[in-house]
């Protein structure tokens, strides 16, 4: 039995302690993705960067995992989800390019339903905000692995052309 000034095991350990999400960290939240999408945007839009078919699979089952993660973070909050538009006959840069715009307008929809909600100061249960912040670190765990594939193929392009980009 610990005492009463004595941590608890958890504490001893070092383990973090996390403080409950809210409207503002999840906010905060959707806007770094919206900026890692945008990088990847950047990234995948590098002249001459050409992709192995492996890895553009891998690509693009990273980002489609990273969008069913936010369209479940935008479906808890009850913000609209359309369909993900890709174009007929699309190569692979624009199947990439049509993933990451379908996720920067599904965060646009989480971003203005927070405001909502805020706005009328409606509540969420705090079970349901740890959700939505589960699904979005999710997504951000997937955007990160997809930027830095990316960023390891474009330092790779830059050192066969020994140019600068």
């Amino acid at each position: 039995a610990t005492g009463a000034g004595a941590p608890s095991p958890l504490q001893a350990a070092g383990a973090p302690t996390h403080a409950p999400p809210t409207f503002d960290s999840l906010m905060a939240q959707s806007k770094t993705m919206q900026d890692s999408l945008g990088n990847l945007k950047n990234q995948i839009q590098t002249p001459n960067l050409t992709l192995k078919r492996s890895q553009e699979r891998l690509l693009r089952n990273k980002l489609g995992d990273a969008n069913n993660y936010i369209r479940g973070a935008a479906t808890k909050l009850g913000a609209e989800t359309p369909a993900m538009k890709i174009p007929a006959h699309a190569g692979a840069t624009e199947k990439l390019m049509a993933y990451i715009n379908d996720g920067q307008e599904k965060m646009v929809s989480i971003q203005q339903r927070l405001d909502e909600i805020m706005g009328s100061g409606q509540e969420i249960k705090p079970a349901d905000m740890m959700l939505v912040q589960i699904k979005m670190g999710q997504a951000q765990q997937e955007l990160e692995y997809s930027s830095s594939i990316l960023g390891k193929l474009v330092d790779a392009m830059k050192q066969l052309f020994n140019i600068q980009l």
